[in-house]
Parts: structure tokens; C-alpha cells; sequence
């Protein structure tokens, strides 16, 4: 209860004089003096208030008001829940490789078919014989352009289902990286692009299985001439490093940004979408070294710089050597 001066209030009241003094002056003073309200040049009575509140009522209230502002997600940190949230953000985003792979897949086969078919017109007109070289030369080169594309996807559903083996014996780098550059020169020939092999003069013994690697290397060296203008460089290079062999493809071509870095060796993924390729045959190669417990490595400084492919490969141990020489 508010304390009052009755005796102010009837003082104040008493010498208000309306001619002199603005009305609105009075009441305010009065209310200020009796903790009431004059209204109509009446005192009104002062108004109850209600008691101050309890420390521990004050602190329940601002406790209610946090919980209702704060409201905690029950399965925020449920792990169960968030593994499922991971799972299904994965298949989402394998579905929609999927139908890129699936569009990309008929463009893929259908550019090759279409070069084909107009080879064949060229050598059913048997205009002349230079013509009807070119156009052998292009059936050859986009016949082997879709093995590859065929042989990738065979592999790549091998690796899926865990059913891809190895045939290990004794290779020779050097043999192995004879065959895949035979492979990947008519690309590099295409497009008049300068190729750079530093050959290794002693052998490079590996247990490992002869035909994969090939596909290894090949692969890479296919890539990187893909990946490089016209007049560009490919450049392969074989080195010894710790108990380790190291064969590096470089290029001059479009290079790879740094946050693709990662991604590059994942199925369906490619650096560029305007060239051509599945995005599969640096997830082949991936696999096939790791079978060989071997590492592969890309390095970009970013695009427009070139890109550098390294596979380590373990050296031969001299007991493999003994027992299977």
C-alpha cells in the first residue's frame, strides 16, 4: 500500500486557482504529492499495488521465459538420428550422380557411334584412298574410345561388388609403362601435343599384375592429354623415392581448383563437364593401386595450371623375387 499525505493534498487542492494555473499542472502536482490521480478537479483514491515480487517467483518466471526461447532440438545430438540424416543426404546425392552418369553415359556412346557411321559413308563413297585412310583412322580411334568407356564400367561395377582380383607377378615399370604410353599416343597425336618421357635406366621391379597397371597408367596419361589444349605438354617422369618407385604424369592443361581436389578420385566425378569422360577412370585407377598397396596423389595449383598425377608403388621385396623369380 502506497503511503499518502492527505494534509498535502487537501493544501494543494485548496489553493488551486484555475484562472492562474493550467489545470493539468495541478493534477499532476497533486498526484505526485498523494500517489494518486486527480481527475475532474477530484481527489481519486490511491491506487493498490501489487507486492514486489519474491526473488524465487522472479527467477522461476525468467526461467520459463528461457526454456520457452531456448527450446532444445531432442534429437540434435541423438547419434542414431544424425546417422540417418548422413545416410540419406549420401543417397541422395549418388542419385543424382546417377542421372548424370545416365545422360552423360548416352552422350558418351552416342558421339563415337555418330563419328563411326560417317566414316563408313566416307569408305562406302571410296572417293579416293587418302579419305579412306582418315576415315579407318577415326573408326579405330572411337572404337577404342568406347572399350575404354565399357572396360571402365565393367571395372567400376567389379569394384562395387568387391569381385575385382589381381594376377601378381614380377613386373617391370619400365614394360608396363612402354605399353601405356603405345596406348595413350594416338590422343597425344591428335592433338599435336609435345610428350615428354624421362625413361628409368635400371629396372623397376613391382609385384603386381601386369594388364591393371597398364590400365593404370594409361588412364592417367589419357587423362592428362584429355585435360591438355592443343600444342600442350605431357610429361612422364619415373623416379626412385625411400623403398618406393614414383611415376608422375604432369600436364600443362586446364587444372583442377583446390575444393575439387578432394573429389577427383570419387566415382562420376569430373573436373570439367565440357570434356568428354564418365568421371570413372580416376576411381578405377584409385582402386587398382591401393589393390597393388600402392598411393595415388594429384597436385594442382589451380585452374589454368596443370595438374600432376604420382603413383607409389612398393618395391619388390627380395623374397617375392626368390620364390617367384
Amino acid at each position: 500500500m502506497v503511503e499518502v499525505d492527505a494534509a498535502a493534498c487537501d493544501r494543494v487542492l485548496m489553493n488551486w486557482r484555475p484562472a492562474s494555473t493550467t489545470p493539468w499542472v495541478v493534477a499532476l502536482v497533486a498526484a505526485t504529492m498523494c500517489g494518486g490521480v486527480i481527475a475532474g478537479g477530484r481527489r481519486a483514491r490511491a491506487s493498490r499495488q501489487q507486492p514486489p515480487p519474491s526473488p524465487r517467483s522472479s527467477d522461476a518466471r525468467s526461467t520459463r521465459r528461457e526454456r520457452q526461447l531456448v527450446t532444445p532440438d531432442p534429437g540434435r545430438h541423438d547419434p542414431v538420428r544424425n546417422r540417418d540424416n548422413a545416410a540419406r543426404e549420401r543417397v541422395d546425392v549418388l542419385s543424382r550422380r546417377k542421372q548424370d552418369f545416365l545422360g552423360l553415359l548416352s552422350h558418351e556412346l552416342r558421339n563415337p557411334l555418330s563419328a563411326i557411321q560417317v566414316a563408313l559413308a566416307v569408305m562406302r563413297a571410296r572417293q579416293n584412298m587418302h579419305a579412306g585412310q582418315q576415315a579407318r583412322t577415326v573408326i579405330e580411334r572411337q572404337v577404342a574410345h568406347i572399350a575404354r568407356l565399357v572396360e571402365d564400367l565393367v571395372d567400376s561395377a567389379r569394384i562395387e561388388r568387391g569381385t575385382l582380383s589381381l594376377k601378381l607377378e614380377p613386373v617391370d615399370l619400365r614394360d608396363v609403362l612402354h605399353t601405356a604410353v603405345e596406348m595413350a599416343q594416338p590422343s597425344v597425336a591428335h592433338r599435336r601435343q609435345q610428350f615428354v618421357w624421362t625413361r628409368a635406366s635400371s629396372p623397376l621391379l613391382v609385384r603386381g599384375d601386369r594388364v591393371r597397371l597398364q590400365q593404370v597408367f594409361s588412364n592417367l596419361l589419357l587423362n592428362a592429354s584429355k585435360y591438355t589444349p592443343e600444342q600442350g605438354q605431357v610429361e612422364l617422369t619415373t623416379y626412385r623415392e625411400g623403398e618406393d618407385f614414383c611415376v608422375a604424369v604432369r600436364d600443362t592443361g586446364t587444372g583442377i581448383a583446390e575444393e575439387d581436389l578432394s573429389r577427383v578420385f570419387e566415382p562420376f566425378v569430373r573436373a570439367r563437364r565440357d570434356v568428354p569422360g564418365l568421371g570413372v577412370g580416376l576411381y578405377v585407377a584409385r582402386t587398382l593401386v591401393e589393390q597393388h598397396d600402392g598411393v595415388i596423389t594429384v597436385d594442382s595449383v589451380g585452374p589454368g595450371h596443370g595438374a600432376t598425377f604420382t603413383v607409389r608403388l612398393p618395391e619388390m621385396s627380395p623374397l617375392f623375387r626368390d620364390t617367384e623369380g
